[in-house]
């Protein structure tokens, strides 16, 4: 019989045994019928089916967040990685002098979101006028203090998009807000990779909560905190395609420009796009231009077999192409299969899957990758978590993510590890690494992934209508 289009209907699920009446709810589609979407019901568990939270539940996630705030609050001060900080400390002094619409004009290489970021502190602590390195603890704590945050907020998205199974959803908080990679690499390093994946992953909650055009605007933010952003772009463009009508993609196409246009609009009338389109390409034919800067990838593999002092990504390698060149061919065929893939069935489960496994792809295969571009893979397949397949690969991402950070940029220093070391292990982290990417891959194009996110996937992670 077929499910009445208002309210609740009761009918015997297959497999359910004699007599026993299933009551299910219709759920609505991921968008509307006027953004040109098959707006076919599809049947998932009552709410009153799901798992409830209790006390002790939400007493856990509580002291999961207070732990992960209070180690954060103690590496705050520390030192970390001095040279990055006093980049960052100088950075931060010149927008807080001015002007900043000509900050650009130097070698800040970073968008604009973090000149933003840079303002706010240097408007709460006025000691950032005077400050032009990290020598000072309170500006150590004020530099790590926002991506820390982020981490924070990751956690609680992270358990926000497991919400209807707790305890999964406290294993999602743990594995944001104590992995070590994560607190190395903002509260100890005083890094802001968690500045721009904390805003895409909002976008993805957006997305799969079928409010495409905030997660546009946030899409935007995310791509003006980082340029390692950019491979989220693949993934989100293909779920919009097939999700959205023609008149609801141009909306967000616009919303998305809008949003960059804006963050950029201080800096116009001084050319920063300009200026930071020159300092990025000056840093990758200068300073950067190596096949890789610490990243165990595809070209780690590489710098093994060539002789010291030649992993330069500019230099001819194959015939007449060279590794940079090599590496952008890799990347953009890999971006490809993963935009088909997620055409081919653009549920949000894939897109979550999509927007690590283009993470991994673009970091394995592009040349003048640093240890921390894998860094947003950990955090999208934290909601997939409950598949087995994803625990497992994401158990051995995390080992090689994690040491591919320390051994690189040790948090014990001085201490110092042999460089035949790190080479050897940084083979085997290259491995591992490498074929969690093509895991991800598999498991993007695999059937078998979309019929396991009926069984694990939390409130309004709904695909496409059954073929059925």
């Amino acid at each position: 019989h077929t499910l009445g289009r208002i309210g609740r209907r009761s009918r015997a699920r297959p497999g359910s045994g004699p007599g026993r009446i299933v009551r299910v709810a219709e759920s609505s589609p991921i968008y509307s019928r006027t953004m040109g979407v098959d707006t076919t019901p599809v049947p998932r568990p009552l709410r009153s089916e799901t798992a409830r939270w209790t006390i002790t539940d939400v007493l856990v996630l509580a002291g999961v967040v207070a732990l992960a705030t209070a180690i954060r609050v103690v590496l705050l001060p520390t030192e970390g990685f001095l040279a990055d900080l006093d980049v960052f400390a100088r950075w931060a002094h010149e927008v807080a002098i001015g002007p900043v619409g000509r900050i650009y004009e130097g070698d800040l290489n970073l968008p604009p979101v973090m000149v933003y970021v840079w303002a706010t502190l240097a408007a709460i602590q006025p000691a950032f006028h005077a400050a032009v390195d990290a020598s000072d603890a309170t500006i150590r704590v004020f530099l790590k203090t926002p991506a820390s945050l982020a981490d924070l907020g990751l956690a609680l998205a992270v358990a926000w998009s497991l919400r209807d199974r707790p305890r999964w959803a406290i294993a999602g908080a743990v594995a944001i807000g104590l992995h070590p990679a994560l607190i190395d690499d903002s509260a100890w390093w005083g890094q802001c990779d968690s500045l721009y994946v904390f805003p895409a992953f909002i976008a993805f909650l957006l997305a799969r909560a079928g409010r495409p055009i905030p997660a546009a605007v946030v899409l935007g933010v995310s791509l003006m905190t980082k340029p390692q952003a950019l491979p989220f772009i693949v993934p989100f463009l293909a779920f919009a395609i097939r999700r959205l009508g023609t008149r609801q993609l141009l909306v967000c196409g616009g919303a998305l420009a809008g949003t960059i246009a804006i963050l950029w609009s201080p800096f116009l009338v001084a050319g920063g796009p300009l200026d930071y389109v020159r300092t990025v390409a000056a840093l990758q034919n200068g300073g950067f231009a190596s096949i890789s800067l610490g990243a165990w990838n595809l070209w780690w593999l590489v710098a093994q077999l060539l002789p010291p002092g030649s992993a330069f990504d500019a230099s001819p390698l194959l015939g007449p192409l060279n590794a940079r060149q090599i590496g952008l061919g890799l990347a953009a065929v890999g971006e490809v299969v993963v935009f088909l893939l997620i055409w081919h069935n653009p549920s949000p489960r894939r897109l979550a899957l999509g927007l690590a496994t283009a993470t991994l792809v673009s970091f394995s295969v592009m040349t003048t990758m640093h240890e921390r571009y894998s860094f947003a893979a950990l955090i999208f397949l934290v909601p997939l978590l409950p598949d087995r397949r994803i625990l497992a690969t994401w158990i051995a991402l995390s080992v090689a993510i994690t040491a591919n950070l320390f051994l690189i940029v040790p948090p014990w220093a001085p201490i110092e590890i042999p460089t035949w070391i790190v080479g050897r292990v940084g083979v085997l982290g290259s491995g591992m690494i490498l074929a969690a990417t093509l895991t991800c891959l598999w498991l993007l194009g695999h059937d078998g992934a979309d019929n396991a996110e009926t069984s694990i996937r939390p409130q309004g992670l709904v695909g496409p209508p059954s073929r059925a």
